[in-house]
């Protein structure tokens, strides 16, 4: 069955603050608001968009029972049902949706690709933490069409395929991964 995908990516920041004189690095502002809303992001994927997607989506989520979770992207959990998986084989994750719960370690949770197949999503020297609470959409491309988004990044194949979540047992996320066409 052939699959449609659309994904709407944003992260909207609208921060208001009202200057005070004790803070304000410029004289004569006390009083005055300022607003910064030139910062929202915010991308509109579909079969021929820039980067293009197609295929499933992988739900990449999670609660850890030992120190790690491995996914293999060649046996990607489909989020439709992730009893079901699809191969990802040839694609390349252009965004990642991140939700770690509240509760979760302090230390944090380390993604990385792992091992001779790594996926390296982050580079393959690279874990990036997680902290409780962290939620984050990470669009992998360029919104405004100038790079070619995915020149960077790692094709899913038999040599490429791991990514792992490593934090301490009982730490839970959401995790939904969005490839290229």
């Amino acid at each position: 069955m052939p699959y449609s995908l659309q994904a709407r990516l944003g992260a909207i920041l609208n921060v208001s603050e009202i200057v005070a004189a004790a803070t304000s690095p410029a004289s004569g502002d006390e009083g005055n608001r300022r607003t910064y809303d030139q910062y929202s992001i915010e991308a509109f994927l579909h079969s021929a968009s820039f980067p293009p997607i197609a295929g499933q989506v992988a739900d990449l989520s999670w609660t850890l029972a030992g120190a790690s979770k491995d996914f293999d992207l060649v046996a990607a959990p489909w989020a439709g049902n992730p009893a079901l998986t699809f191969d990802a084989t040839g694609k390349k994750i252009v965004a990642l949706l991140l939700n770690f719960a509240n509760g979760n370690n302090a230390a944090g949770v380390a993604v990385s690709g792992i091992g001779a197949n790594a996926y390296g999503l982050f580079g393959t020297t690279t874990a990036p933490k997680f902290y409780p609470g962290f939620k984050a959409v990470l669009f992998l491309g360029d919104p405004a069409n100038t790079v070619a988004p995915t020149n960077n990044l790692p094709t899913v194949a038999a040599a490429a395929k791991d990514i792992r979540f490593a934090g301490t047992a009982a730490d839970v996320w959401k995790a939904l991964a969005i490839f290229s066409a």
